[in-house]
Parts: structure tokens; sequence; C-alpha cells
């Protein structure tokens, strides 16, 4: 509020007066009490900025942007909270990482849970996702000790998709039945590494990663160079050039249509594919050698390795999920783990939104502050089309984006 005397501005008015402002009770408004009955004195409310008319948090002093900022250095820039509070303390704010930590879990109570839920909807819809894990480390799980391994799941929409969605779950292990019960449901293509967990899932059509067999081989040929001496010769460079030359042509067919690329493939993929399998069956390795678990791990995962040719839309790896969550695995070398289970749960969505964003081009910091500001004005986060709105492909993103950036 600003008091204002005719020409007289507030710092003159306080330097020649004095007097402290004091709360009248009839009106609910500070006033002086002894100027508060002079003529041409009035009291004027500043106008509420435009995307805070709702606060983020009742009873808080936290603002949307305040808030953005805060998950904006902690899940994109990977700057733990204790750290972060040294930075309000250098700006002359005294915080403690504490009040930090209720924001975020507040946020993610009030707002960013019902957009996770809605997200995940979107990618079930996916005619094709892929998924992949790694570990997590809670200290505060109930009859677990602090060193056990947790997993955050990572799921997210194919290449092709016209939404791009990523998303974590956090679960405290690694078991199969996790992935199933995420996928429950699902009817389309997921692409998976080797992990026979995921072979719990019964629905939808698993399909098998090319990435995972060529390391196999690459790890099998002698010595560190594929194409040094050591390797010229070797059974295992064999091996290895066969999904090189399946990936070559991938590399070919990347400009084409999914029918396109489909055709293409039964044309020219699947004969280096028959002769990599004719290839393995006349391997004689010697037991446990890296050759010989390198050609294991390919043949016993024969059948969902083949499954790319059933779809011109399904990719040859799983690279795609791999470089999702890459941000989440470099956060954790600098958060090292998550407190409790709450606070494992909150990192899966916030990551979920900022990759989400991240993945449809979308400024996070910029982003996160949309939904802190737009969200707390809806009632109820319950209907879909609202949901939608606050999407990262959204049409009121968009706007809103081209109106911060001008």
């Amino acid at each position: 509020m600003n008091i204002l005397n005719n020409n007289n501005p507030l710092d003159e008015f306080r330097k020649r007066n004095g007097q402290e402002l004091i709360i009248n009770l009839n009106n609910k408004i500070k006033t002086c009490a002894k100027c508060e009955n002079r003529p041409g004195m009035v009291l004027v409310k500043a106008d509420v900025p435009e995307g805070h008319r709702y606060p983020v948090l009742k009873h808080s002093i936290a603002s949307a942007s305040t808030v953005a900022q805060v998950l904006y250095d902690k899940y994109v820039m990977a700057i733990p909270m204790y750290r972060q509070v040294q930075d309000w303390e250098r700006a002359g704010l005294k915080m403690n990482r504490a009040t930090l930590a209720n924001w975020v879990l507040a946020v993610d109570r009030d707002y960013f849970a019902p957009l996770w839920k809605h997200m995940k909807t979107e990618l079930l819809k996916s005619s094709v996702l892929h998924c992949d894990e790694t570990t997590v480390q809670v200290l505060k799980e109930p009859g677990r000790t602090p060193t056990s391994e947790s997993y955050m799941w990572a799921y997210r929409s194919g290449e092709h998709e016209e939404k791009q969605i990523v998303l974590f779950d956090y679960q405290p292990g690694r078991s199969g039945d996790y992935a199933k019960k995420f996928l429950e449901g699902y009817d389309g293509y997921f692409v998976t590494d080797g992990y026979a967990g995921y072979s719990k899932v019964t629905n939808g059509t698993r399909c098998g990663c090319w990435a995972h067999v060529r390391r196999k081989f690459l790890e099998a040929i002698p010595g560190s160079d594929p194409n040094g001496e050591q390797a010229q010769g070797s059974k295992a460079k064999e091996g290895f050039e066969f999904c090189e030359k399946l990936f070559m042509l991938e590399r070919e067919f990347a400009g084409l249509s999914p029918a396109e690329r489909q055709t293409e493939r039964e044309k020219r993929s699947r004969p280096v594919l028959e002769a990599f399998w004719t290839w393995c069956s006349s391997i004689d390795a010697l037991r446990n050698s890296p050759l010989s678990k390198a050609v294991g791990y390919a043949t016993g995962q024969k059948q969902i390795l083949g499954s790319f040719l059933l779809n011109g839309r399904i990719p040859i790896s799983n690279n795609l999920d791999e470089n999702a969550i890459r941000p989440f695995v470099m956060g954790r070398k600098n958060w090292l783990f998550c407190n409790t289970e709450r606070g494992a749960e909150v990192t899966a969505m916030v990551y979920s939104i900022v990759e989400t964003a991240c993945q449809n081009g979308a400024n996070p910091l910029l982003y996160l502050q949309f939904l802190l500001e737009k969200t707390p004005g809806y009632m109820e986060l319950t209907d879909r089309n609202r949901l939608e709105e606050l999407m990262p492909w959204s049409g009121q993103w968009h706007e809103y984006e081209k109106k911060k950036i001008q």
C-alpha cells in the first residue's frame, strides 16, 4: 500500500512525521493515527500483478517466481538446497533448508501430482514408448537400511509421437511388477533393454534394444579399439559389425515415413538380421567368455530384438530413454540421496515436469513459473481440459511464453 499526500512521496512523509502505522480494526487496513483524518489523505492499494492474483501457498511469502527458481535450481541445475540457502544468505535473506523443502512438498501436493497423473494418461496413449530404470538412495524408508537401493523408473513416449512426455516413477525396488503396474492396460509397443523383469508385462508388445547388444560385442573385442590390430579377425568384431550395419541402415531411413521405413526394413534390414542369427548359431565360444556372454545375451532376446520389423515407428534402440534419464543421473551426483519416500516421490514428479518441458522445447524455468501462476487459480485440478491447457504443448503455454519473451 502507498500513502499519498498531495505531491509528497511516502519516504518524505515518513521522514517528517515518523509515526508508526497502526491497525484500524474497523476496516482492517494500516493507517497513521495522526494523519488519517487530514484533508486530502487517501490510501491507495497497489495493483496485483497479472498472474499473481492467487497465492501459490496460503499464508506464505513465497511467490510463483521464487518457488519456480528453487525448483529450477534443484532439479534442472542440480544445486542442493543447502547451497541454495547459502545463495539466499549472500543476498541478505535469512532462509533455511526446511522452508525451501516445505515449499517444494506443498506445490507438488497441490499442483504437480494431478499434472503427473494427466501426463501418465496421455503417455499410455502413445503407440510406442520407452522404459528404463536407475538407482536412487532413500535414507528413511520403513523397514530398510539407509544403504538400500531404491529405483527411479523412467518412461517416455517414442520419437515419432505427437506429445513428447517423460515420466519418472519412484519405487522401492526393481521388480518387474512395478513396470507391469505402471503399464497396465497399455496395448502399444514398449522398448526396453534386456532386463528380464520386463517380461512380467504381458500386455503390449515388447521390443528389444540393439544398442545394448552392440555394447556387449564391443566389450568382447580384444583391446580397446574395435579397429585396432588385436580386433582383426575377432569373432566379437564380426558380431559388432552386424549391429553397426543395422544402425547404418536406420540412419539412411531417418527421413522416411513410418510406412516407408517398415518397407525398407523388410527389404534391407531383415536379411542382415537373419544373417546375424545364422552367424550366432555357428559360434562355439568358451563358456563364460565375453564372446559367449555377448552371443547368449543376443540369442536370449531373439524375439524382442526382431520386433522393430513390425512397425516403422519402433526404434531399434532404447537410447531415447537413456538420454531422458541422464539429467536425473547427473543431478543425483550432486544431491546424492533423498531423505524420505515422500521426497523421492516429489523428485520423480518434478523431474517429470521439467524433462517433459525440455522435450517440448520449453524453457523449464519459465514453464515452472507458468504452472505456479496458473494452477492456483483453478479450484480443482480434475478437469481434463483444464489440465491439458497446462501442458507444454498447449496454446495457453505458447501464448504465455510469447508474452514473456516479448
